[in-house]
């Protein structure tokens, strides 16, 4: 995924602790977030809220600019 500013310096480690997102009670299960570049990740999820990876950057203060779906469950 692209998002429109560059990674903060703590944000993967704020995925591995989980995020919390407006609205929600409970956090968002930890994840590993892979730098490409200083504008492009690879976030893999284990599980698959409402728009989840656009609102958790949302809460982190970044946007994301395009996303790509690799998988979703079994379906490739």
């Amino acid at each position: 995924m692209t998002l429109e500013y560059s990674l903060a310096v703590n944000t993967a480690k704020r995925f591995t602790a989980g995020v919390q997102m407006h609205n929600e009670k409970i956090l968002t299960r930890p994840a590993q977030l892979e730098t490409i570049n200083d504008r492009q990740v690879i976030l893999p999820i284990s599980e698959g809220r409402y728009h989840q990876v656009k609102r958790i950057f949302t809460v982190i203060g970044n946007l994301v600019i395009t996303l790509y779906r690799e998988r979703m469950g079994t379906i490739v």
